[in-house]
């Protein structure tokens, strides 16, 4: 009979350097476990352990020929969408595109909201099975609420958060300074790193919706098509 080894003789071999293999298993179980609350609550959820699965993915739920628009996102840049949607083969609406003025990029954020499919990132997905997020002006949870056909949000696993209340959390201690940040904003969590609930003009969380499932009866097909991401990625 083998001698039992002890406590300690079965922890030595552990390779104690960064392992992404753990990681991605790690982030792998908590997007599976969002994905299974999201269908719950009558949204389509898809695993992809990487960016290049997760541009696949979101490139196969555009329907060929649709009109295209989406809410400005960090995430959807990392896997390279926007970058093909930004070639001649696609009809899109980019509020964002380099050299338009300010006049036309709120011009087609209207027009995004019409659009046959509307692409975003997110602030946060809860293990309970909802969406969390908080704008500035509104146009990006406009178009993911109500007026284009087909939603497609493309999340990384460090968005996912137990419950609403630690998305609200997660968004204004670590989204908006980021975006403030990257944005060039100069008020408050732009230039400290941290939330101090501010009132100024350039105060970025305005907006706050959870989006807590759909209506199965209303779209003769899913509304909402969610694809959870392996990777950290976006802000």
């Amino acid at each position: 009979m083998p001698e039992e080894k002890s406590f300690w003789e079965t922890i030595m071999p552990i390779d104690r350097t960064y392992n992404r293999d753990t990681e991605a298993w790690y982030f792998e179980q908590r997007c599976k476990k969002a994905i299974e609350c999201l269908e719950k609550n009558y949204m389509k959820g898809y695993y992809a352990p990487d960016r290049k699965s997760a541009f696949a993915t979101v490139m196969e739920l555009i329907p060929p020929g649709s009109v295209i628009g989406y809410g400005d996102s960090v995430t959807l840049h990392q896997i390279g969408v926007i970058a093909e949607l930004r070639t001649s083969k696609y009809n899109f609406i980019d509020p964002w595109e380099p050299g338009v003025s300010s006049e036309e990029s709120m011009e087609r954020r209207r027009k995004a909201l019409t659009a046959d499919v509307f692409l975003s990132g997110a602030n946060a997905v809860t293990l309970d099975g909802k969406l969390i997020y908080i704008d500035g002006i509104g146009n990006r949870v406009a178009g993911l609420l109500f007026g284009p056909k087909k939603v497609i949000i493309a999340a990384g696993a460090n968005k996912i958060v137990s419950d609403a209340e630690n998305g609200i959390k997660r968004v204004k201690e670590i989204a908006a300074p980021l975006n403030a940040k990257r944005h060039t904003f100069r008020n408050p969590c732009g230039v400290t790193g941290f939330c101090n609930n501010c009132r100024g003009e350039l105060k970025m969380c305005r907006q706050i919706v959870i989006i807590d499932g759909e209506h199965p009866g209303i779209y003769p097909e899913t509304h909402t098509h969610v694809v959870m991401v392996g990777e950290s990625l976006g802000f």
